[in-house]
């Protein structure tokens, strides 16, 4: 009986292990998933901040249709930071696009804490007053 109570123990214990081999292969292949799409949005975010970096550079050199061009495709690529909308503000008010400038703005204004939204809400006011001075 002992003998048998034994084998029995042993079986269980393997059966164990082969269970735990098991979840630790299945959870390892969910962690390379995860860092296949970590690396997947790493490298989205790098050409999507690349973008956004050479059209920020094209802004300041006073190319604003060009720069407007691959700021949009950062956006298109997920680039969704306050840094790009700032850039959007000044490309649409040097090329007289009121509107959408005032569209950044809002989301800058909707993305910020308030203490440091007056500046904003100050050249939304003067957008309004571009946009209807001009159209």
């Amino acid at each position: 009986m002992w003998l048998f109570s034994k084998i029995k123990q042993n079986i269980t214990e393997k059966k164990d292990i082969e269970n735990f081999r098991e979840e630790l292969k299945e959870r390892e292949i969910v962690l390379s998933e995860w860092k296949m799409q970590d690396d997947l949005e790493q490298k989205i975010f790098d050409n999507s901040f690349t973008l956004f970096k050479k059209g920020e550079e094209l802004s300041k050199k006073g190319n604003q249709e060009e720069a407007l061009v691959y700021l949009k495709k950062a956006y298109e690529n997920g680039y969704r930071e306050i840094p790009l909308y700032h850039r959007f503000t000044i490309v649409y008010r040097s090329l007289k696009m009121y509107d959408e400038e005032i569209y950044c703005i809002d989301k800058i204004i909707s993305e910020l804490d308030n203490d440091v939204t007056d500046g904003w809400r100050k050249r939304r006011e003067k957008a309004i007053h571009l946009r209807n001075k001009y159209t």
